[in-house]
């Protein structure tokens, strides 16, 4: 009996160290990839066969921003939670993780293809751009829409894909700024409509610069 009774405790305390170290693994695995940049192969997803690339004109920029694509129709079906949850993703797990935009000479362009089936497209018509400026710069800050700021524009046709120039959109109140944008594409190909997302930062600053060398403007300067 006192033998049947052990091999029962043996089991018990195996089954609880076991259920241990699998949920200290799982906690290990979410730090693991909390702390670290988005890997490549999940930076530009799609629910459909459609996608969007997008290249940042600037050589030193090696990073690419973190995309999403959906059928716009099935977009605006998605809960408020869901939405915020893909904006959340869109930012980046960390600092760093999204690429920067520098609005200097020509580095401020972004040039966006189309792919469907692997396969670059044309659209049916000129993408329309929405560019969201949180209120608050972080681009790691909890996505709200109150106060943001809205610009909607159209890309620019070149040869074989489109440009758009990023400005800046809030006042300058300091000597260096960094601010985080969410940029929306709204096109359409072979009359289905597609919204593709993705966050840029935008600085006027070289890598390297020390932020707390920072200094006040005498005078802001409006966007």
């Amino acid at each position: 009996m006192n033998k049947v009774i052990a091999i029962k405790t043996l089991k018990i305390i195996f089954f609880v160290i076991l259920i241990f170290f699998i949920v200290l693994a799982g906690i290990i695995f979410y730090i693991d990839r909390a702390i670290r940049p988005t890997p490549e192969d999940e930076r530009n997803i799609s629910e459909t066969n459609v996608k969007i690339e997008v290249d940042i004109n600037d050589k030193s920029e090696t990073r690419n921003p973190i995309i999403r694509t959906y059928q716009e129709d099935e977009y605006r079906k998605f809960s408020e939670n869901k939405i915020e949850k893909i904006m959340d993703t869109i930012s980046g797990n960390v600092e760093g993780d999204i690429p920067a935009v520098h609005l200097k000479g020509d580095n401020d362009i972004i040039y966006i293809t189309f792919i469907k089936d692997e396969k670059r497209v044309e659209t049916d018509s000129i993408p329309e751009i929405e560019i969201e400026v949180p209120e608050e710069s972080a681009d790691t800050a909890p996505y709200t829409t109150e106060n943001n700021k809205i610009i909607k524009d159209k890309l620019e046709k070149t040869e074989k894909r489109y440009s758009y120039k990023i400005k800046t959109y809030k006042t300058q109140y300091e000597k260096y700024f960094l601010y985080y944008n969410i940029i929306r594409i709204h096109y359409e190909i072979d009359g289905e409509k597609y919204i593709s997302m993705f966050g840029l930062n935008a600085s006027n600053t070289n890598d390297g610069t020390n932020f707390f060398d920072n200094e006040d403007l005498e005078q802001p300067k409006n966007p």
